[in-house]
């Protein structure tokens, strides 16, 4: 059995902020709206490429995702070669897609307390950058925005970093018209993994960015 895991926060209001680009990515792999609340989590079984996969998104929100894929590997006994967790990379450009394995969290919340829970970094990750790219001013959403301000992007209602602002903000207008594209890539490398694995994903799909 495979575990995909995408990382995002819960809730309507999140939908489309840059954090929850792994969400998006297992509903674009997801062949229906039937998943289960169960382990902290959304949950579907499903088929792909004649493998058995568990498609799943966290609802403990980001910090905390550790909590709900430790829950799933405990219970369906995966081991951490068919473990993937889908992330974004605020330090890859926009549209890039890059496979990594047993390395640090590099700031990535959701990733560090991954880490914990598993106690370990040896699992594999795909990290989908979501670096803006250049956009009219007016179609910038920026925090003075009542829209889009940090109280209603963050759950704990804490004070937030330029960091955590800037991935709890909506993709852009000329972004969205190219989430698509990328969710078609990503989704195709996704599927490389799940048939031929880390080593051979890396060399398919790396290479292209």
């Amino acid at each position: 059995m495979k575990l995909i895991v995408g990382l995002g926060n819960p809730g309507n209001k999140y939908l489309f902020t840059r954090h929850n680009i792994g969400f998006m990515l297992i509903d674009s792999l997801s062949e229906s709206d039937s998943f289960q609340k169960k382990y902290k989590s959304l949950i579907q079984k499903t088929q792909m490429s004649q493998h058995t996969v568990l498609l799943v998104k966290p609802q403990t929100f980001m910090n905390l995702s550790g909590e709900a894929v430790r829950e799933i590997v405990d219970f369906y006994k995966i081991p951490l070669e068919n473990i993937l967790v889908i992330q974004d990379d605020k330090d890859q450009n926009f549209l890039s897609i890059k496979f990594q394995k047993s390395r640090g969290h590099g700031g990535h919340n959701g990733i560090k307390n991954i880490h914990e829970h598993l106690k370990s970094d040896n699992y594999t990750r795909l990290k989908l950058g979501i670096q803006s790219i250049p956009t009219e001013k007016s179609e910038t959403h920026t925090s003075s925005d009542s829209s889009f301000n940090k109280n209603h992007f963050n759950p704990f209602n804490l004070n937030t970093s330029p960091t955590s602002e800037f991935v709890l903000s909506p993709f852009n207008k000329k972004e969205m018209e190219q989430i698509p594209k990328f969710l078609s890539q990503a989704k195709e490398a996704v599927l490389g993994f799940i048939e031929k694995g880390f080593e051979e994903a890396c060399n398919q799909f790396n290479q292209k960015n």
